[in-house]
Parts: structure tokens; C-alpha cells; sequence
């Protein structure tokens, strides 16, 4: 079974920091990012993934469970920075 950490985008990053070590005690091994809808500054989520080495399980972006629920894909992530792969973009 692994461990979730379910936290809000909308957190700035030093709080991201702050409760994910409170968690820690329960050794959640992944993360998932609810509220992605209310900001659209991403920054904090993704630099708790890499500051911690735990990847991002799941994204969600509006009140529909499980419609606005995704699976935390490179294409998703590069989504929230605003970067597109080279490849979509020589496409479009």
C-alpha cells in the first residue's frame, strides 16, 4: 500500500514544506495536489517533489471526483509551468 500526502496547490512553498514534515511520521511516499483550479502558481508543488524525491501521484483541478482527477504525467506537470513538449509544440 503506499502512502499519499494529499495537499492544496494553493499553499505557498514554505507551508507545502512545513505540513509535509509534519506528515512524516507517516511516511507518505507520494503526493497528490488538489485545488490546482484556484492558482496559478505552481511552483511550490513541483519544488516539493524535488526537494523531497517524491514524486507526484496525482493532480486535481476542480470539485468532480473522479472527473477532475489526473495522473501527475510529465505532459500534466509541464502543463502547470506553462512549457510544452518540443514535440506537441512542433505539432500545433
Amino acid at each position: 500500500i503506499d502512502v499519499h500526502l494529499v495537499l492544496p496547490a494553493t499553499m505557498r512553498g514554505a507551508d507545502l514544506a512545513r505540513t509535509a514534515r509534519r506528515f512524516e511520521p507517516l511516511r507518505p511516499a507520494l503526493f497528490i495536489f488538489t485545488h490546482l483550479d484556484e492558482t496559478s502558481s505552481c511552483g511550490g508543488l513541483l519544488s516539493l517533489g524535488m526537494e523531497t524525491g517524491r514524486p507526484i501521484s496525482f493532480l486535481c483541478a476542480g470539485q468532480g471526483v473522479p472527473e477532475d482527477i489526473e495522473p501527475a504525467s510529465r505532459q500534466a506537470l509541464l502543463r502547470l509551468i506553462g512549457a510544452e513538449p518540443l514535440a506537441a509544440a512542433a505539432v500545433a
